[in-house]
Order: structure tokens, then sequence, then C-alpha cells
């Protein structure tokens, strides 16, 4: 892909996915203390413990997705357009087997949900629910083929155009059918309906991006199979041990300390996701980059690559992290009320944690891109055990606080001291430098961070008025700052090309 091409596609990615992250922030802004309020705690917290559960349906993607994109990518970048449909239509056989296995994975679970669901007025709504988020699942599996290949050819303008259709819409119907009285079969209702609409679209999107793929049994070959999951096993174990890092919390609140704590560790936890979000929305798009690198044999440009994503990367973390642990208290005060203020501390916590992860997206993505991910869903994956002994030791003597503290000791010792070292090694970077690119970014934005928020606190106001308008006064002040005095020719250069080709 030509540098202008792509510097277009990844800075226009990256913008559009932010503005759809955005929206969904303002979305959340609104529904979440809405959605509390109507349903109460108790549902509100029922509904949380049923999407952390569909969350286990994700694990039988085996992380094929991420092959896809991967083995596109490289046939793309080499022209082979036999290999594209071989890929494409394989994986396409290989989702179809797996969506129809989630449906009988979904009977089986509604057959034993008396085992699962211990109150039994509850059981029958975990039946309705389970059932209606199954046969989603079930659809959608087949539409990761294709999407892995939008993903490919970095059209993540599609994808984030999609995405932003189908939130307006289910906004909008969840509004009107939960203020008519209706409860969560409604909104697992709504869910479904949305998101099939936005299954035929990347559909209509898939062939407008690959007209010479053909579907049909002659491109499904057995030895892909084998290829890909090679690939996607590493990937799946990934995913696997991200669940005990992230995702374990609110079953081990549940079990210990009721689901009303879970509605409270789930309002520090949505914000630290949109958090993740924004981070991946910016920055999680190098993957097919460094793909089409490796199979072009460029790796002086991969690890330069690497070295300019991480410094824009730990600005962007450190900055958007710094903001919400000094907003962040006033903000659920305003958002759900001051009840809620116990999920300040487990968001400060949770914040760290997701600091020392998200400075690491870039070594996520080259190891991807290069077929190195083995090692990551290693790491990864004691990171996960790690966080799972601490926070089932440490509730037990600090509550919902010891449950956040687990996440964070894991996070931190692997985040900081083991991923960033075996990456550097894979391609020769001297970790020093990497370290060094890290630490001076750091150095030249906390201090000014610090001065402002100290500053702020004279004059901020428990108003969203005040909230925001210091906040656009802070970005107002540190882009300009960040773009001449901490980050260096290398990365101005990236954004010029970036915008003067999208002129």
């Amino acid at each position: 892909m030509h540098t202008h091409k792509l510097a277009r596609r990844l800075m226009s990615g990256s913008a559009l996915r932010i503005i759809s992250l955005l929206a969904s922030v303002i979305v959340a802004f609104f529904l979440t203390p809405y959605l509390i309020i109507s349903l109460g705690d108790r549902l509100y917290g029922f509904w949380t413990l049923v999407g952390a559960f569909m969350g286990f349906y994700g694990f039988l993607d085996f992380g094929l997705s991420s092959a896809i994109s991967r083995y596109v990518s490289r046939a793309c970048s080499q022209k082979d357009d036999l290999e594209v449909n071989v890929v494409i239509n394989t994986s396409l056989v290989l989702f179809s087997f797996i969506g129809f296995v989630a449906l009988l994975i979904t009977a089986v679970v509604m057959l034993i949900s008396p085992l699962i669901i211990a109150e039994p007025e509850d059981i029958t709504l975990f039946r309705i629910l389970l059932l209606i988020f199954g046969i989603d699942v079930s659809i959608g599996f087949p539409m990761r083929a294709l999407m892995g290949g939008l993903v490919a050819k970095l059209r993540y303008d599609i994808l984030v155009c999609i995405n932003m259709a189908k939130l307006i819409i289910r906004t909008a119907l969840v509004f009107y059918f939960v203020d008519l009285g209706y409860g969560l079969v409604a909104l697992a209702v709504i869910t479904l309906g949305v998101n099939f609409l936005g299954y035929m679209i990347g559909f209509y999107s898939f062939k407008r991006n690959y007209p010479d793929v053909v579907f049909g049994r002659d491109y499904v070959a057995k030895n892909k199979v084998k290829q890909l999951f090679d690939y996607s096993k590493y990937t799946f174990i990934g995913h696997m041990s991200d669940f005990l890092r992230f995702r374990i919390d609110s079953f081990v609140i549940a079990g210990f300390l009721g689901l009303e704590m879970v509605t409270i560790y789930a309002i520090a936890q949505k914000l630290i996701d949109y958090f993740g979000s924004f981070v991946m929305g910016s920055m999680g798009l190098l993957t097919p980059v460094f793909s089409e690198y490796e199979g072009r044999g460029e790796f002086d440009k991969i690890r330069k690559l690497f070295l300019i994503s991480t410094k824009i990367c730990t600005i962007v973390t450190v900055f958007v992290g710094g903001c919400i642990m000094f907003y962040g208290k006033y903000f659920i005060t305003l958002w759900v009320g001051a009840e809620y203020n116990e999920a300040y501390v487990i968001l400060i916590i949770l914040c760290l944690a997701s600091m020392f992860d998200l400075m690491q997206n870039p070594t996520i993505g080259l190891l991807y891109g290069i077929s190195k991910h083995k090692y990551y869903a290693i790491s990864n994956s004691c990171e996960g055990v790690l966080n799972l002994a601490a926070s089932l030791i440490l509730v037990r003597y600090y509550g919902i606080y010891g449950v956040a503290m687990g996440t964070l000791i894991g996070t931190f010792l692997f985040k900081l001291f083991v991923q960033p070292v075996y990456t550097c090694r894979f391609i020769k970077q001297p970790v020093l430098i990497y370290y060094s690119e890290m630490l001076f970014s750091i150095s030249k934005l906390v201090p000014l961070m610090l001065i402002y928020f100290y500053f702020a606190t004279f004059y901020i106001e428990k108003t969203y008025f005040s909230l925001f308008s210091i906040a656009v006064i802070q970005v107002a002040l540190f882009i300009p700052y960040c773009y001449l005095f901490v980050l260096g020719n290398r990365e101005r250069r990236v954004f010029r090309l970036g915008l003067a080709s999208s002129s």
C-alpha cells in the first residue's frame, strides 16, 4: 500500500473510530443512569451479568478473525487473488460451523440453567435472554470472515459507519420501549434486530470491496484450515486470558459480595472500557500494516513504525488516563449520583491498570502482525491467572477494592517488565531505546498535566458545563504542546503526511 494512502487510511480510520467512541460515550452518559433507574440495581446487575456471560461465546471465535486479517493482508500485499479467495471461503465455512455449535451450546446451557441461577424466578428470564443472544451470536459468526476482510484493507471507515448506524437505531428503540414499560427481553430483541441489519450492510460492503471474491466450495482448502488455526490458537489463548484479566471480576464480586456490588463495579468498568476503546480506536489499526511490511520483508519499516506508534500511544494513554482519574469523581457524582461514589476508588485502580496495559498496544499489534503472538498469549495467560488468584485472595480482605487491586498487580508486572522485552527481541530493537521513548514522552507530559489539574481544582464546579469547559481548555492547550514539544520530527512528519494525503 502506497505510503500516502496508508497514512490517509490510518488517520481517517483513527478519527472515525474516535468519533464513534465519543458517540457511544454520549449514549452511555444518558442511557446507563436511565437503565439503572428504570430497571433497578438488581435487574441492571442481572443484565450486566448476562452480558458478561455472553462474553464466553466470543471464545468460540478461536482467534480466527485475527488470522483472516493477517493472511488476507499478506495476500493483498503480494497481489495473490487466489489466496484471498481461499482464505475468505475457508474461514466462512469454519465460522458457519462455529455458529451452529454456538446454537447447540445455547440449548445445553438453557437446560442446565437451574444449576447456574440460584433464584427460581430468574431462571425463565435467563433462558429467554440466552436464547435471543444465542441466535444473535450464531448469525454473527459467519459475518466475521467478511469483516476480517474489510479490516485487512483498512476499511475501518465502513465498519465505523455500520456501528454508528446500529448505535443510533438501538439507542432510540431502547429509550422508546423501556419508557413504555418493557424490560430486559425487549432490550435483547432490539439488540438482535439491529445487529442483523448491521450484518446485511456488512455483507454488501464486503462485496463492494472484494468484487473478485467468489463464494464456492472449490475455494475451500483443508490445508488452509490448519494454517488458520496454527495462527488463531494463540489468539484464542490471548482472548481467554483477557477474560481472566478484565472480565472475571464481575463473577468474583457476584459470588462474594452480591449483585448490587456488581452494579457499582460496572460503573467504573464502563468508563475504563471507553478508555480502552478510545486508545484502541486511535492506535489499534496497525496489525495489517505490520503484516504487509513483514510480507515484503521490510523490517526497518517495522522497527520505525513500532517506535513511532509507541511514542504516540504513550502520549494518548497517559493524557486520557490522567483526565479520567482527575475528572472521574466529579463525573460519577453527576452521572449516577453521590451514592455511587464508591466506584471512584475502583476507577482509579482500574485506570492505572489500563494505562499500563494500553501503552503496550503497539507491541500487541506488532506481535500479531508478524505471527509472534504465541509469546503474548503465554504472557497474557500468566497475567490472567495471577489476576484471578490475587482477586480471590484480596476480595476477602478488601472487598470490591481487592478485586480491582488483583487486576492492577498482574498488569503492572507483565505489561511493564515482560511484554516489552520479548517484543523488542523479535525485531532486534534495543529495549533501552524502547523504554527511553516511553519515559521521554511521560516526563514531558505528566508534570504539566499535574500543574494544570492543581489550578483546575480552584475553578472546577460540580456541573457538566464546568467539567466540559475545563476539559476542552485542557485539550486545546495540550494538543499543540504535545505536537510541538513532546512529539519528535518523525512523528510530526507522519501527521503532516496523513493530513496532506487526506486533503
